[in-house]
């Protein structure tokens, strides 16, 4: 009998306990905003939520769409962001999981959901934000709601999940494919199980949790220098890119992403040669006076890579190359293919790449390096800006012949102005028979040079383009090595052939260094003087970015916090072409300056 009594009694303070943790803490709604049908993003108000939260969700009770992006702005001025490589598919019953976990309640000003929708839908949608109260939480803001939260489904596994999940690796598809049947089952990261409908709660960390997948940084590596010990070791075996699999179910497992690379350029053609057991076209530093087109397809290993960096089997030195092991796909930039196409072909199969665009549908850009690049430095960049923005639209590239050589810059000068013909050519090939409906152009350095030119030639001899649609799209400018006075004369020209333009202007930029002082001291326009950067009012935005480093478009190398907040602004900036810059990006300061208004990028403070 004493036994029974004992049971009952353990049971009875069991089921208090567990009903005193379930009050202890609740989901709570704290806000919501209405996106339209074409909308790509949302900022949610959560500044009325006095009492703070241990994480947040995110609810779309009528649609569907794939997070892409989230940037959560705390009350001590704190921003916490998180970029998906595979996108969260939140709708109907189906709630994201849980972002920002903290063992403390935080208070929240802001949060920005960047997203695509799924269901294709014409009416708006309504973005829920849920935030995890606090057991100490006694603020009438925001009412608590019940809601049973469930994960959208991704197979059999979903429905056997009851105990919390720790964090795992996702699967990193470059797109979401919409109308698609639910992927086959992954673990989620930090994926919980869906609390009673009766008590609302996860389990109460004592702990900061493990960071999302996501966000756990790759092991660092140095571009064109040794990668760091702790990088991934690549398997014993790779199979070549292109390489059929004997098990097509493994297909994806290859270790590899492959981007698909157009180029136009002006460099003379040497013996091709041979890789994976075919022949490559190889260009060297010479200008050969015509128009070569092409499309080179470009190996981008999945781990162990900083964002914004190319790995590569080599050293650069003063005058060559020095490399100290085999490449491989598996930790190193790649060429599978090198192709020359005629001009037809090259128009044709970039429809083709056009029309499979989903994510920025019929979208395109041209990027132009700067000095000291040579024709395989041009196809990687193109591809890791590509990649690195998640671009699933056609990347062009144009390879002027640069000496390739640091110390070539003022040879390297004159070679880019004698491209501008021939790269007038090229963006004309592009901007009409590639069938993308906008094409953006991209350029650092140097290579704002003969792009501008470019572009007042085309204001110049179609003026009617200035009064209908932009012919372009965004016109991204990093450090441009271009005189001052001319920038601001050709940016208030061009006005009328472009959605807009940015100028990234820094005071670090090694190429515009180099520039300096062979112009005796004279600041080009990418350049930031002590009394502030060049401003052309309703021409240009210029933005500061001298705590960052535009340098890894060229021949310089950041570390990844350098380069991840300039890569997410030319990601929305392509992506949405919201203005002025300081909605973009929370770290983008308004400075009054004697010429007028421009942005500044200040390092956020630590927490």
């Amino acid at each position: 009998m004493t036994k029974w009594i004992f049971a009952l009694l353990w049971a009875a303070s069991w089921i208090a306990g567990a009903d005193m943790a379930a009050a202890q803490e609740s989901w709570a709604r704290v806000n919501s905003a209405t996106a339209s049908a074409n909308a790509r993003q949302v900022i949610i108000d959560a500044s009325a939520w006095d009492d703070g939260c241990k994480g947040i969700r995110i609810a779309v009770p009528d649609a569907t769409i794939a997070i892409e992006g989230i940037s959560i702005v705390y009350a001590t001025g704190r921003v916490h962001a998180e970029n998906f490589s595979t996108p969260i598919r939140v709708g109907g019953d189906a709630q994201s999981r849980v972002f920002a976990p903290t063992a403390d309640a935080r208070k929240i000003n802001l949060v920005t959901v960047r997203f695509t929708r799924i269901d294709r839908s014409a009416r708006a949608a309504t973005i829920e934000l849920w935030g995890l109260r606090p057991a100490s939480s006694t603020g009438d803001r925001p009412t608590v709601q019940k809601r049973q939260f469930k994960f959208e489904s991704d197979g059999p596994e979903t429905a056997r999940r009851s105990e919390p999940r720790t964090r795992s690796v996702e699967p990193s598809p470059r797109a979401v494919e919409a109308e698609r049947a639910p992927a086959p089952s992954q673990p989620r990261s930090l994926q919980r199980s869906a609390p009673p409908s009766a008590a609302p709660s996860p389990p109460v960390a004592t702990a900061p949790p493990p960071p999302p997948a996501d966000s756990v940084p790759a092991p660092t590596s140095r571009s064109r220098g040794l990668q760091s010990q702790d990088a991934p070791r690549p398997p014993a075996s790779v199979p070549p890119p292109g390489a059929p699999s004997t098990n097509p179910a493994q297909v994806s497992d290859k270790p590899y992403s492959e981007v698909d690379v157009f180029f136009g350029t002006d460099r003379k053609r040497e013996s091709d040669r041979s890789k994976f057991g075919r022949s490559l076209a190889t260009f060297g530093t010479v200008s050969s006076k015509q128009l070569t087109l092409g499309k080179a397809v470009v190996t981008v290993p999945k781990e162990g890579r900083e964002v914004g960096s190319i790995p590569r089997p080599e050293w650069d030195l003063l005058v060559t190359r020095f490399s100290f092991r085999e490449e491989n796909p598996a930790r190193d930039f790649t060429l599978h293919a090198v192709d020359i196409l005629s001009r037809d072909e090259f128009a044709r199969q970039a429809r083709d790449k056009v029309r499979t665009s989903r994510r920025y549908r019929g979208q395109a850009f041209i990027f132009v390096h700067g000095y000291f690049v040579t024709f395989e430095d041009a196809l990687f960049r193109a591809a890791q800006i590509s990649h690195d923005l998640e671009f699933d639209g056609v990347p062009f590239v144009y390879s002027w012949p640069s000496v390739a050589g640091l110390t070539g810059y003022v040879l390297d000068r004159g070679r880019a102005r004698d491209a501008r013909d021939l790269l007038r050519d090229f963006v004309d090939t592009v901007a009409k028979e590639s069938g993308a409906t906008e094409v953006h152009l991209i350029a650092h350095s140097m290579g704002a040079d003969p792009l501008l030119e470019v572009l007042r030639d085309i204001s110049n001899s179609e003026p009617k383009l200035a009064r209908g649609k932009p012919r372009f799209g965004e016109i991204i400018l990093a450090a441009p090595d271009v005189t001052r006075e001319s920038f601001e004369k050709i940016a208030t020209q061009i006005t009328g052939l472009r959605r807009g333009m940015t100028l990234y202007a820094s005071s670090n930029d090694r190429a515009l260094a180099a520039s300096r002082f062979t112009r005796l001291g004279e600041s080009p326009a990418g350049y930031v003087p002590t009394g502030g950067p060049v401003v052309v009012p309703g021409a240009a935005d210029t933005i500061d970015v001298s705590n960052l480093d535009t340098s890894f478009f060229g021949v310089n190398h950041s570390t990844f916090a350098d380069r991840q907040p300039l890569l997410h602004d030319m990601q929305r900036l392509i992506s949405e072409g919201a203005r002025p810059p300081s909605t973009r990006e929370m770290s983008f300061t308004l400075i009054q300056g004697t010429g007028g208004a421009y942005w500044r990028f200040e390092k956020p403070r630590s927490p």
